[in-house]
């Protein structure tokens, strides 16, 4: 290769040269690095084995950021009070075990980018005829932020952890608040004064709110029998406070993101809300109608149009899981439940297959014949399902057999272990569990890979 701009990138950038004899794209060459140095110092301590303090103090820093902002310092700090040592807690006889915890701290995040988001780029741009010969052009393809740092996130936590009545209810209780601040972002910035249209930066805030609970009971045991339940819940309120801001002094005034069919990043509102236009009906050709919410008698498709009516979350408000286990003599029977709701899913799927102009084209759903609808210009409400669902997850069941006359043997266990065994849920797409991260595109259906139901036999041998 030849023609290179200049022998910066070495062998590392094969596509930046002189193309003139090969098709442009046959070559290309990548490399990068990225360094991550940390610094951790913590306290311990602890009084009359009822009062404990633990401080830490992180230090960062990371390749990634801008020249300006690559360390950040991270500090940490919890108490706990074990209540049930105290002498006014003696004549509760249930009580085992009562701690009281607080906690606040401050975390970092680099994830999502790439070594190279706070430099200013240049990538080639085809080829040009300069002075007789062939040239590559050059253009820039990302805008520098000597400012890119590190995107924090400061939590306060209130728990409370017990075991009662002999040890056979146990669990804890989380309250929790969590601000992100300085969040990383990809920003549309105005040309000029940035060459290029978009630039990553530290701008948005994030809030997250909620209530965690954990419990654990041994209901029964006997000689023979014994049933125990362990459960989860935890409860979710997300809010974005912000998206605008400035960077290097360009004010920007953001809002109403697309973040997937339908749904955006609105300030005030979940991550992946849905702000959308609702279903009317149809007219006398089979075409759907939709709500003129604001009866201009026009209708808006626009992002922030006021046609347009938030209609919930992509991002569930709860999640829950729990597992009952029983034994019986040499038997045990395990299970495991677990399910989220308060959400809403965008079938994609449905919509696609739902149109009687398809005909001839694809399959159709057997639910678009009730509807009768031929066509739409609209991507509407028709289409935004409930997306809670329980699952039955795992089932296994053994038998331990007695060893005590076998010589060599000291135990074995024979099991049954069968998972994806059911799932319930109003949602008539294939599978209501989808990603659910709050990454772009999340809370659309456009089908996924259906889960499979499998079962499979186990022989645990232990030997003497």
């Amino acid at each position: 290769m030849k023609g290179f701009i200049n022998d910066i990138t070495t062998f590392n950038a094969l596509q930046n040269g002189d193309f003139s004899k090969i098709v442009s794209g046959d070559i290309n060459s990548y490399k990068n690095d990225r360094t991550t140095v940390s610094f951790l110092g913590r306290v311990n301590y602890g009084f009359m084995d009822r009062y404990l303090l633990t401080l830490s103090i992180r230090r960062d820093g990371s390749s990634v950021f801008g020249e300006n902002h690559k360390w950040g310092n991270f500090p940490s700090a919890s108490v706990a009070w074990k209540l049930s040592e105290e002498n006014f807690m003696k004549g509760l006889t249930f009580v085992n075990d009562l701690k009281l915890r607080v906690g606040y701290g401050v975390t970092g995040n680099q994830q999502g980018l790439y070594p190279q988001n706070s430099l200013q780029l240049v990538g080639s741009a085809g080829q040009t005829y300069f002075s007789g010969s062939q040239i590559t052009n050059f253009v820039i393809i990302q805008n520098a932020n000597a400012d890119l740092g590190w995107e924090s996130r400061a939590q306060t936590n209130i728990g409370l952890d017990f075991s009662l009545f002999k040890n056979r209810l146990s669990g804890s209780v989380d309250v929790y608040t969590a601000t992100t601040k300085n969040l990383l972002f990809n920003y549309t910035v105005p040309q000029p004064p940035y060459p290029y249209g978009s630039i990553v930066a530290n701008v948005g805030s994030l809030l997250n709110e909620g209530i965690d609970l954990n419990l654990n009971g041994n209901i029964i045991k006997t000689n023979d029998f014994s049933f125990s339940m362990n459960g989860n819940l935890s409860l979710l309120r997300n809010e974005i406070l912000e998206l605008s801001g400035s960077i290097n002094g360009v004010p920007l005034n953001t809002d109403y993101v697309p973040w997937g069919i339908n749904s955006y990043l609105i300030k005030g509102q979940p991550i992946g809300t849905f702000n959308i236009l609702q279903h009317a009906g149809k007219t006398e050709s089979n075409e759907e109608t939709v709500v003129d919410r604001n009866t201009d008698d026009v209708i808006d498709a626009g992002s922030q149009s006021p046609d347009r009516v938030i209609e919930g979350s992509a991002l569930p408000k709860y999640t829950y899981a729990f597992s009952p286990v029983f034994a019986y003599k040499q038997f045990d029977l395990s299970m495991l439940f677990r399910g989220s709701g308060g959400n809403k899913i965008y079938n994609s799927i449905r919509s696609s297959f739902s149109y009687f102009e398809n005909l001839g084209k694809s399959n159709m759903l057997n639910s678009a014949v009730p509807l009768g609808l031929f066509t739409s210009k609209y991507a509407s409400d028709l289409w935004l399902e409930d997306g809670s669902f329980l699952r039955w997850d795992n089932l296994t069941l053994g038998y331990r057999f007695n060893t005590k006359k076998l010589k060599y043997i000291s135990n074995l266990r024979f099991s049954l272990t069968a998972t994806n065994l059911a799932l319930f849920t109003k949602y008539t797409g294939l599978d209501p569990e989808l990603n659910v991260n709050g990454a772009n595109g999340f809370g659309s259906d456009g089908g996924i890979y259906p889960r499979t139901t499998s079962i499979a036999f186990g022989l645990n041998v232990t030997f003497k």
